[in-house]
Order: structure tokens, then C-alpha cells, then sequence
């Protein structure tokens, strides 16, 4: 199927010619500066852009990173425009597949282990940890690769659905890595996926008498959340010096079962490290000021109160938005007692809070480059219970539920064949932000307080609900915060992967307002943001419903369950 699929690419795409995308008009594109389209122009030599790049660090001495990474697809960017490697678009196997590597400790959800090895030189050992009945074997036994599995027994749809690498050098430096993918071939090639990347940590900087890491002491209390911790692991991290990701006060979240009383996880731990942000961050917010709490999911789970009879309350937006905004000042002890339809109602709109959930329509699976093949990874069964029903309607009568912006080749612009390919297509990653504007309805890229890039879908398995808050999934994700010294950015891939002027929009997004302003961290998301609340003839993908509709592939969706 999927040759198939992308054999119906190459025919649709194959005979465009990017050069010849657009005309000369030189202002069609002003409305799109908000909408962040990109136009395509001639690189200077590579000796005055350094040159240009140079007297800029000269002028600004602010740091700027871009830690997440648009994947690499061989169904939209195959076409020989856009090669990965740099710093923007990248395949896994230039990190997995350095030669210099010794040891690659591997978290996932599914594997297909001939694909995972095909990735990695034969001399790097592999440690794969994995829930039972998630690993398809390699068909070779492994192909030379000395591979170690360390295996989970998890009750009934509870999941392993962490996606980490921890990679070790022979050097005995470190890089951490966390993609949006699972560790199969198909997921890796028709979602939009992206991963988040550490800078190399190196060896020596975690010793006894060296400086402690929040970063390293939450990873490693998320690996002794195993039943049968890997203490080697745990060992070979405390003496990698983790300053470099600390300085960009990145923090890693996770959820995990077991626990308790300060040994937190999920949404517990997310609320506790939003509420240690900078006080400019946390206080309300002011007469003109609007609250927009934004989360791209790939599935949405039954509501906190799934065995109500009415007023579903929503785990985005009637328990996270309340927390996170400070309408309530405490994790509620029962579903019962989150924010019901009177919050929605009242609370949000009297306060300007704005709750965003980008999650794919029905139309996007028809309209986008691959079509169903992509719906797999894609879960939202509110046709099941009629309180699923009620939080869908809920949801979606209250303009919470949003789709991509799409886009629209403009005359006289010109754009990259892969954004085109890439439109409408449905992302698997998961974000959660919070932006601060003067806007009921927008907001600019400078605007973001946090950023949360996850595993965690918007599922109660995978951050907890009450009373407990215990999480019965493994997820992990990192989280950056907006301060004095440290300003959080979000800005669409497709402006920055496939935009030959790259180091122009490096200096163009660095503010200096802050004197004090050290690093400008730079979260790329492979969707266009503000996104756009659904019409009301959109509907949201429901996996468990037949649809007759054709994609533009010629197939129709048939459910499974």
C-alpha cells in the first residue's frame, strides 16, 4: 500500500516544476506575512553570508537554538529541492547512523526491528526497551547488531508511548533525541512527524563534585520508574555534563505509573513546573491581554467524567486550561469537581481565555497528499459512549476544535514543492503552548510563555486524572519557558526548512528588548499557527466510523473496530 501511495504521489507531483511556481508580482504575498507563507529567493555566496552572519554576532550577542527538527519524508521532499541535513530538515539516521557512536538505548512504542537496525552501524550495540507485542523482529535475527531488549508487561490498553533515544559515543559523550515517531517505517514517512534534539553532552560535567542538572535529575527519576530500572544507564548519565541543555532551561516532563506524594509525573509534574515559572509568566493576565492555551494532539481520549451522563468535562479545556490559567488554584479531588459547563460559559470569556485543539478533519484526510493511508495514527472514537458524543459536540459548538491553516498559491509567489505536498497533511506530533496577546483571536511568534513538545496525546492513561493523577502510560517530553534570559519563539517549518534565506530569518526573529536576554529558543512546528476554527460543516476524524468519501488517491475509509 504504501508504494502504491506513493507511486500516486510521484504521478500527481512528478510533472510540476518548481521553478515555475509563480510569476514576478512582487506583493502578492503581504497578507501572508501573518499567515507566515515564505518566498523563495537566490542565496548569496556562501562567503558573504558568512561574512553577513558574522558582523550580526558582532551586533547581537544573543544566542539562538532550533532544538526540534522536521523529518524528512520521502513522500513530500524526495524530489531532490531539499536534501536533509543541517540544522532544520534531517533523517534519523544521521544521528543513529554516525559512525562515532558506541551504545543507543532505545524507548518506543512499536519497532520494526529490520527497518530501526538499517538505520544503525553494525558496531553500535543497541538496548531497545519495549512493551510486549509491540516488536516486530528482525528477520535476519538482527544483521550482525548486538542487540540487548528489555521488555514490559503492561495491563490492557496501557502503553509504552514514550519516544526517547539516549546515544552514546565513543567518546563517551551523549546525545539525547525524542521524535514524534515510533520506531516503524510507514510512521516515520506519512505523518508529518518531527524530533527534538540535544546538543552533544559531554563527558565529565556530572561527577560528584560537579554541577547538578533538574534536566538529568527528571530523567533519570523517569527511568527509575521502571519495574527493573537499567542502572547502567542511570550510572553512565551522571557523568555527562547536561549545562548545555540547563542554560536553555529546557526541562524534561514525563508521565509514568506508580509514584506518589512528591515523586510526581504527568499532569501533576507538568502543573508543578509551570507553577515555578518567573512570576512575569504566571500573573493574570491584564484588561488587554488574551490567554491562548493551544495543544496539537493526534488523539483524544473519553472525558475525565466518562461515566457522566452530561456536561463532559473536556481534560484540555476543563481541567489543564483552569489549572494552567490559575482559575483554580489546586488539582480538583474528583471529575466531579472539575470546571463544567459553566467555566466554558462564563469564567473563559470574562477572563479572555482561549482554549486551541488542532485536531484533523475529515475533509484534511481527503484533501492532503496521502489521504486515508495517513489516518492510522489518528484517534478520536466519540461515536462510542454518548458522553464522547456530548465532549465532541461540546468541543466543536465552542470553537475549541481547529484544522491547519491551508495553503494558497498566491499569484506572483512562489513556494517550495514540499510545503505543497505537506498541506493539510495530518501532524503526529503533540504540542502544547500558552501565549500571552492582545488578540481574542491571534498572536505573534514572539508570544509564547511555554512550550511543551510530548509524547502525551490528550488522554487521562496519559497524564493521570483525579483523584490519583496517576498516569497508566509511559511519556515523555521536554518543556521550555519564557524568562529574562530566555525567549521562547514559535515559528512554522515549513517557513525554515524549505526557505533558501535561512540566516535572514535567524536574525530577524532575535528581539533584543531584554537587556538581559541571553537565548532565543526557536520551536518549529510543522503546522502553520494561528490555526482555524473549524466550519461548521467540518467534522473531526472519528476512527471508529466508515466514511464514503475518496481521498484524492481514489480510497475510501473503512473502521477496523
Amino acid at each position: 500500500m504504501g508504494n502504491s501511495v506513493r507511486d500516486a504521489v510521484r504521478q500527481r507531483w512528478g510533472h510540476v516544476k518548481y521553478s515555475e511556481l509563480g510569476g514576478l508580482a512582487e506583493d502578492a504575498d503581504k497578507k501572508r506575512g501573518e499567515e507566515r507563507l515564505i518566498e523563495v529567493v537566490n542565496l548569496t555566496s556562501e562567503e558573504e553570508e558568512e561574512e553577513e552572519e558574522e558582523e550580526e554576532e558582532e551586533e547581537v550577542a544573543v544566542k539562538s537554538i532550533w532544538p526540534i527538527k522536521l523529518l524528512w519524508s520521502e513522500v513530500y521532499d524526495d524530489e531532490g529541492d531539499f536534501e536533509a541535513g543541517g540544522e532544520f530538515l534531517v533523517k534519523l539516521e544521521e544521528y543513529l547512523g554516525d559512525e562515532l557512536l558506541e551504545m543507543v538505548y532505545l524507548f518506543s512504542f512499536q519497532y520494526e526491528m529490520d527497518w530501526v537496525l538499517s538505520l544503525i552501524p553494525g558496531h553500535v550495540k543497541v538496548v531497545v526497551t519495549a512493551q510486549e507485542g509491540t516488536v516486530i523482529p528482525a528477520s535476519s535475527g538482527g544483521g550482525g547488531h548486538d542487540v540487548k531488549f528489555r521488555m514490559l508487561r503492561m495491563p490492557p490498553f496501557c502503553s509504552h508511548h514514550s519516544k526517547l533515544v539516549v546515544a552514546f559515543y565513543k567518546n563517551r559523550s551523549c546525545r539525547l533525541m525524542m521524535p514524534s515517531n515510533n520506531f516503524t517505517a510507514m510512521e516515520s514517512q506519512i505523518p508529518q512527524q518531527m524530533v527534538w534534539v540535544s546538543p552533544i553532552l559531554e563527558y565529565g560535567g556530572g561527577s560528584s563534585a560537579g554541577p547538578q542538572s533538574l534536566f538529568r535529575n527528571e530523567l533519570v527519576r523517569y527511568l527509575e520508574r521502571y519495574p527493573n530500572p537499567d542502572y547502567t544507564l542511570i550510572s553512565r548519565l551522571s557523568v555527562i555534563d547536561f549545562k548545555p541543555l540547563d542554560d536553555t532551561a529546557a526541562e524534561f516532563v514525563f508521565s509514568a505509573p506508580g509514584g506518589g506524594g512528591e515523586d510526581l509525573s504527568g499532569l501533576p509534574l507538568l502543573y508543578q513546573r509551570l507553577q515555578i515559572t518567573p512570576p512575569r509568566i504566571r500573573q493574570a493576565a491584564c484588561k488587554n491581554q488574551h490567554q491562548h492555551y493551544f495543544c496539537q494532539t493526534s488523539s483524544i481520549g473519553s472525558p475525565v467524567n466518562y461515566r457522566a451522563s452530561s456536561d463532559p468535562r473536556n481534560l484540555f479545556t476543563n481541567l489543564m486550561v483552569p489549572l494552567f490559567s490559575g482559575s483554580l488554584s489546586s488539582l480538583p479531588k474528583s471529575a466531579r469537581s472539575c470546571p463544567g459547563a459553566e467555566f466554558i460559559e462564563t469564567t473563559l470569556r470574562v477572563k479572555q481565555i482561549h482554549p486551541h485543539i488542532l485536531y484533523p478533519t475529515v475533509k484534511e484526510f481527503t484533501q492532503c497528499t496521502p489521504g486515508w493511508l495517513c489516518s492510522g495514527w489518528f484517534h478520536f472514537h466519540y461515536d462510542k459512549q454518548p458522553i464522547a458524543k456530548m465532549q465532541y459536540t461540546m468541543l466543536k459548538e465552542n470553537n475549541f476544535l481547529e484544522k491547519q491553516q491551508e495553503y494558497e498559491l498566491k499569484p506572483g509567489s512562489t513556494i517550495a514543492l514540499p510545503i505543497i505536498r505537506r498541506d493539510k497533511v495530518p501532524c503526529h506530533t503533540k504540542f502544547f503552548f500558552k501565549f500571552t496577546s492582545a488578540s481574542a483571536r491571534s498572536w505573534n511568534t514572539e508570544d509564547c510563555d511555554w512550550a511543551l513538545f510530548t509524547s502525551a496525546n490528550l488522554s487521562t492513561h496519559a497524564w493521570g486524572k483525579p483523584p490519583s493523577y496517576v498516569p497508566k502510560n509511559y511519556e515523555c517530553g521536554v518543556l521550555y519557558h519564557s524568562c529574562e534570559t530566555i525567549k521562547v519563539q514559535v515559528v512554522s517549518a515549513k517557513d525554515i526548512a524549505y526557505s533558501q534565506n535561512r540566516s535572514s530569518h535567524h536574525r530577524s526573529q532575535i528581539s533584543t528588548s531584554s537587556s538581559r536576554l541571553k537565548t532565543v529558543v526557536n520551536i518549529m512546528t510543522p503546522f502553520w499557527l494561528p490555526t482555524v476554527p473549524y466550519s461548521e460543516l467540518d467534522q473531526a476524524f472519528c476512527a471508529s466510523t466508515n466514511y464514503v468519501e475518496f481521498d484524492q488517491n481514489g480510497m475510501q475509509y473503512t473502521c477496523h473496530s
